[in-house]
């Protein structure tokens, strides 16, 4: 089992966070696509950067791009294709921004809302062009006080994950099997760390960043104290890392091909 700590944040700091308004969705004009083998879960998505990203999506299939983002920061994910005529449920085909908590961090978007979009749309059993995406919310360290799951789950920096899932409905599996149809993802971070970005007090405990990414171990461990102090055990074994004070913790399997649980850790104050 692996676990990862987030260090204390001054208490002083704590109270003067802000709570950041939902961003607004900004236009996004794809650009040249570099071909991405996407990953088929959180734990072996490839890390890109913003830009214009070609994907081949088949229904029933999610296919997942890891993307860094830090404290005050959020996330723009728009995706194009044209899908052929008889395509399995093209209103299947949604796109997703998962924390490092592992939960959804979207601005409403829906079909319906005052503010998706003019310019997405869903083709219909003729096909034709498909458009769609997602816009998480900042990334703030006071959504933790938050009754919304949409703004807890954005509570802290790290890589994450889009995810572009095609459900594939009541579908045969014989009339599955040849569908794949080439899409462009583009993705943009907006937003630059600035008065969001946590305190925190001096620890030997590794402080979340952009590029931190809790669900497949790949943090680095604690440093060692004492002069009887062991290295920290390896990624593959079933240690876990001790706990303490105030912060988020991660427990995943070992393996990183799962995460088993999500745990908040909160030392009360003095």
């Amino acid at each position: 089992m692996r676990v990862f700590e987030e260090p204390a944040v001054s208490e002083h700091n704590l109270g003067l966070l802000p709570a950041p308004a939902a961003p607004e969705w900004e236009p996004l004009e794809p650009g040249r696509a570099r071909p991405v083998a996407a990953g088929t879960t959180p734990t072996n998505a490839p890390v890109v950067t913003d830009g214009s990203h070609r994907l081949v999506l088949r229904p029933g299939r999610t296919a997942v791009l890891a993307v860094p983002l830090g404290w005050d920061q959020s996330l723009q994910a728009q995706l194009d294709a044209r899908l052929p005529a008889g395509a399995p449920d093209p209103g299947g085909i949604n796109v997703e921004v998962v924390t490092p908590l592992l939960g959804t961090s979207a601005v409403p978007l829906a079909e319906g809302s005052a503010d998706r979009p003019a310019d997405w749309r869903t083709p219909g059993v003729r096909g034709g062009r498909l458009r769609t995406g997602a816009q998480s919310q900042v990334v703030a360290y006071a959504h933790r006080d938050s009754y919304d799951s949409t703004l807890t789950s954005a509570s802290l920096a790290g890589v994450h994950h889009v995810l572009v899932r095609w459900a594939a409905g009541d579908a045969a599996g014989a009339q599955l099997r040849g569908v794949r149809v080439a899409a462009t993802l583009t993705l943009r971070t907006t937003g630059e760390p600035g008065g969001g970005v946590p305190a925190y007090t001096p620890s030997t405990l590794p402080a979340p960043e952009a590029g931190s990414r809790l669900v497949d171990g790949t943090l680095p461990e604690p440093a060692p104290q004492g002069p009887d102090a062991r290295p920290p055990a390896a990624a593959d074994d079933d240690s876990v890392v001790p706990l303490g004070g105030r912060g988020l913790a991660v427990a995943a399997l070992a393996t990183g091909l799962a995460v088993v649980g999500l745990l908040w850790l909160r030392r009360r104050r003095g």
